[in-house]
């Protein structure tokens, strides 16, 4: 199976994962039974291998299979090919332009009416200096933003070109959006959402997008500059000279000029490299002498050193950073390991057998009593990457009703998973502070863990539980996940009992606008269904 993943896969896979959040609270087990179908169907017909169950290739068989059932459903377009086919166009654009505009600003500065030379110092301060400012301005800022720890997508030409993007999509598929319903509207602007919205799941991959335009319009605006000289130079006769206010001397130009040319005149012959002394002072501008006294050879003697300065200092350095920018991409697209809370989800729901109550049990699935949440206990566990650690924490209200054992049979018996601590908090603010400086200790491992905080979810969540999950991310770091354990309402006979609707969704909506991608909510105790 194809396990290569683009921008446009990942905007399809946030594209369904945020239909499923919308149709989770209704039809949360029917897609629980769709996405373990998924997977059993996979792993039956030999598109998952048991020994490469790895969490890249479930999650794109997972979004492969959603994009079949979506294509047999309707012909519109899904988010990401919305954004291959703008991706394209803007590459197109952005090339077209630069062009344009370096033809444009060529073609004017090298005008030459036959009175005076023009001035080489001009020529390059516009073709080659500017752009080397440019380029220093953009180093300094990328070098503050560096120290700053601050991302590139936090800048104001990122986000205006991703603004311009995004609207640009919608105007250009006006057509395909009038046959979208509002739900299936609102999927796309969410998944579009993602270029903006998604940097702590995908750091700076819907920045080399972006960054890539630009290099696309800075390369084909050099090939456009090269482009117009080259034509002035075979279709006229330009006349370049050199003048200053200032007192330079010819052989103080001369010095200046061959250190510039040190990129290329290693292998270009001196004539074609750089101007000669004599040529240097044949080409001085001296206004109260008017021109008649220059020659013609020492006059167009400088174009040659113009082209290759323009190919030196504008044209490779821009194609070093779209190449680089491309390469760039492609890592962050290898380095996605979806640790996030959302997929660790997505893949439980894949890997948890189904529960039910009565009636005989497929080849598949089995019957589980009592009817709470494990995970899946089958050979095809033992080989997936989902190795973790668990450390459990445990309201102070709540904590001598919950056991060991009662933990460990509400996350199951998977030999992947390896139940570490369990901890009791909310018995005053020194001993939670002693939790967290004890789990702060414990996360220096390269292990990944896992974090539970088991909640009463018919107990709504308040400011102190929004401050508790701040203060535990604070202590275990930035991409270990924690998940909120949902238990409802105890009754006489346990504290373990079914969510009620009502309140996931109270909890979902407070952890969503929290904006952490490795937090999420899980129920502990699963409804049995008929």
């Amino acid at each position: 199976m194809k396990n290569s993943w683009c921008i446009a896969d990942i905007i399809d896979l946030e594209h369904f994962l945020h239909v499923d959040r919308q149709q989770e609270a209704e039809h949360g087990q029917s897609l629980r039974e769709r996405d373990r179908k998924i997977f059993l169907h996979s792993v039956k017909h030999g598109k998952l291998a048991p020994n490469k169950l790895d969490r890249k290739s479930v999650i794109k068989l997972w979004l492969d299979k959603r994009r079949e059932e979506r294509e047999a459903a309707d012909k519109v377009s899904l988010p990401g090919q919305v954004f291959q086919e703008l991706n394209r166009f803007f590459q197109l654009i952005f090339t077209a332009l630069g062009i344009f505009v370096g033809c444009s600003i060529g073609w004017s500065l090298l005008s030459y009416s036959g009175e005076e030379p023009l001035n080489v110092f001009i020529s390059f301060a516009v073709f080659v200096l500017s752009q080397l400012v440019f380029f220093l301005i953009f180093f300094v800022i990328g070098l503050y933003r560096l120290k700053d720890n601050s991302s590139p997508c936090s800048s104001i030409l990122y986000s205006m070109l991703t603004d311009f993007f995004i609207k640009t999509a919608f105007s250009l598929k006006r057509y395909a959006v009038q046959h979208l319903s509002v739900e299936q509207r609102n999927s796309v602007e969410a998944a579009f959402g993602v270029i903006k919205n998604k940097e702590q799941t995908y750091g700076l991959l819907f920045y080399w997008p972006v960054f890539i335009w630009i290099q696309l319009f800075a390369v084909s605006l050099n090939v456009g500059l090269c482009a117009a000289i080259l034509f002035k130079v075979i279709t006229s006769d330009v006349a370049f000279g050199w003048q200053s206010t200032l007192q330079f001397s010819p052989q103080a130009v001369y010095d200046i000029v061959e250190i510039i040319a040190l990129p290329w005149s290693w292998f270009v012959s001196a004539e074609l490299a750089y101007p000669s002394l004599a040529q240097i002072e044949g080409s001085r501008i001296i206004l109260k002498e008017g021109m008649y006294h220059l020659a013609t050879p020492d006059l167009v003697s400088w174009w040659p050193f113009l082209c290759f300065s323009l190919v030196a200092y504008g044209l490779i350095p821009r194609l070093m950073l779209f190449v680089s920018g491309v390469v760039a991409q492609g890592r962050c697209l290898a380095h996605l390991d979806f640790q996030q809370s959302i997929f660790e989800a997505l893949l439980m729901r894949m890997q948890t057998p189904l529960v039910t109550s009565k009636g005989q049990p497929s080849s598949n699935e089995t019957v589980r009593q009592p009817k709470i949440f494990q995970q899946e206990k089958v050979q095809e566990s033992a080989h997936t990457d989902y190795a973790k650690i668990i450390t459990v924490l445990i309201p102070d209200d709540i904590f001598d009703s919950c056991t060991r054992a009662d933990i460990e049979s509400l996350l199951g018996q998977d030999p992947a998973c390896k139940i570490a601590d369990l901890y009791r908090i909310g018995v005053d603010f020194q001993s939670d502070q002693d939790v967290f400086t004890a789990l702060q200790k414990n996360t220096d491992s390269v292990i990944p863990q896992d974090f539970i905080l088991v909640q009463e979810a018919w107990q709504p969540p308040l400011v102190e539980h929004v401050t508790l999950l701040k203060e535990l991310r604070k202590a275990v770091g930035k991409k270990n996940r924690i998940q909120v354990g949902l238990i409802g309402k105890p009754d006489r006979n346990t504290i373990f009992t079914p969510v009620a609707d009502e309140s996931w969704n109270v909890w979902l909506q407070k952890i969503q606008a929290i904006g952490d991608a490795f937090l999420t909510q899980v129920r502990l105790v699963e409804d049995a269904y008929e």
